[in-house]
């Protein structure tokens, strides 16, 4: 190998990962250190070993700084469980608003819910529930009946698109990338695997 090249060749690093890959980047250069950064921390980072790391979908440039070398390129974190809808988190707002932003029938409407149909592979409903100032206070995503492989699908769906918070009395907590709300996939009274999408109170 010629020492007046790089031993590491950005162009070789791939265009798309998964959220949970990672990918060993080399930090000499003409015996000279090589900086490492991402655009967006969300999407992937470089660790103090020297990994690159997928963390949620979405995409970040990948940046190599060096004496003589700056380079870059974007990479794109592609998720695993695809086609699956999530509901809107407009807490607070009316019935009316909710209505109008799916456009389509509900399935099944109450005075304090609605449901529509999400179907996919993994998916059965979409439902929003209302406070008595008919104001959005909870949505979610109903999954199906649960078993392994369906929970292992959306413990994954939530995690390429989410910070894992906890896991505690078979709940997992997840929380999205602005803090202003948070998702418990759990088991409703009807053995349903169903993701809660909660608001985050500010005192």
């Amino acid at each position: 190998m010629d020492p007046e090249e790089p031993i590491f060749d950005i162009r070789n690093l791939p265009s798309e990962m998964k959220y949970d890959q990672r990918i060993k980047l080399n930090s000499d250069h003409r015996k000279d250190k090589i900086i490492w950064s991402s655009s967006d921390p969300f999407v992937a980072i470089i660790d103090e070993n020297g990994y690159l790391k997928g963390q949620h979908i979405g995409s970040t440039i990948i940046s190599g700084k060096g004496k003589d070398i700056n380079v870059e390129k974007e990479l794109t974190i592609t998720p695993y469980v695809k086609g699956i809808r999530e509901p809107f988190v407009h807490f607070g707002k009316p019935i009316t608003r909710i209505k109008t932003l799916m456009k389509v029938k509900p399935v099944e409407e109450d005075f304090s819910a609605l449901y529509y149909a999400n179907p996919s592979e993994h998916s059965k409903y979409l439902y929003y529930w209302f406070n008595s100032s008919k104001q959005l206070f909870l949505s979610g995503i109903i999954f199906g009946e649960q078993d392994d492989k369906l929970l292992k699908t959306a413990q994954t769906f939530f995690a390429e698109r989410y910070h894992v918070m906890k896991e505690k009395n078979k709940r997992t907590y997840f929380l999205d990338s602005k803090r202003s709300y948070f998702i418990v996939l759990d088991i409703n009274s009807d053995k349903q695997l169903v993701g809660f999408y909660n608001p985050i109170k500010e005192e």
